[in-house]
């Protein structure tokens, strides 16, 4: 009796910690998959307890017009998602990528990076051209923020000279893309009026 005292709570203390420590060794990519995998069985028990409203969502979902105004569009992907269906756009991601800190203060460089080493990997998975790939992402990327320059609203625009350093830092950390690739598609100008507004922006929060 007296052993059992004493060998109780570490037993308890073992098993709790048994129970914690699968949830603490998933990587980021197994806690997406882990999240889709929770989604799909809640998903399940509501179409077997309310299917009426979960098919009704699920239509709702499915008809969004493409031209939707995005906050109306992420407002039915919200509900969609609290429902457990699956949706082109991650509403929680969104809201968390929203709340973070611009992205020059701190960890730009680490966005660099990962896109980088993220889209080697893919690219060599898929057996692509990595150099060919990362030019259309270039490309690409480089014409959606000619676009975005040339917008007026706040929303759209935030952090808009963040976007154009990170674009500026994963030319300069890919070893298949150069600085004259990258200026030939997007002006030099705009890179040096970022810098310098969030130069001048550091400067004026330190103050």
């Amino acid at each position: 009796m007296l052993a059992s005292c004493y060998v109780l709570p570490y037993f308890q203390a073992g098993l709790k910690q048994s129970k914690i420590q699968p949830l603490k060794q998933l990587t980021g990519l197994s806690k997406v998959r882990f999240s889709q995998i929770l989604s799909s069985r809640f998903l399940q028990v509501l179409s077997y307890h309310i299917p009426f409203l979960v098919s009704s969502i699920e239509d709702f979902k499915d008809h969004i017009p493409r031209e939707t105004d995005m906050k109306v569009a992420m407002n039915v992907y919200e509900l969609s998602s609290a429902a457990g269906l699956p949706c082109e756009i991650d509403p929680a991601l969104v809201v968390a990528l929203s709340s973070q800190k611009s992205g020059h203060c701190n960890n730009i460089h680490c966005l660099a990076k990962a896109i980088n080493q993220i889209a080697a990997a893919l690219f060599t998975i898929h057996k692509g051209s990595i150099e060919d790939r990362l030019k259309e992402f270039l490309a690409l990327a480089s014409s959606s923020l000619l676009k975005i320059g040339q917008e007026t609203d706040k929303t759209t625009t935030r952090n808009r000279e963040s976007v154009y350093l990170l674009l500026d830092m994963i030319v300069q950390e890919s070893p298949f893309l150069t600085m004259d690739l990258l200026e030939s598609c997007f002006p030099y100008v705009l890179l040096r009026n970022a810098y310098h507004a969030v130069y001048k922006q550091s400067v004026t929060s330190s103050a």
